[in-house]
């Protein structure tokens, strides 16, 4: 059975992005303080391995 699930991504500051899945679950992602964000959120290249350890 084929499923939708409505991912959205907005700018929410100057490096950091908010991401909601399901209208419901919020993540943000930024980059750290000594790279140029304010570091109000994992950023980018850690946050893709979470799917990683959630399936495991």
């Amino acid at each position: 059975m084929a499923a939708t699930v409505r991912v959205e991504l907005s700018q929410v500051g100057p490096s950091t992005s908010e991401g909601v899945v399901r209208g419901k679950h919020r993540v943000l992602v930024d980059r750290p303080v000594e790279k140029g964000g304010e570091d109000r959120g994992p950023w980018g290249a850690s946050s893709s391995l979470w799917p990683w350890g959630a399936a495991s």
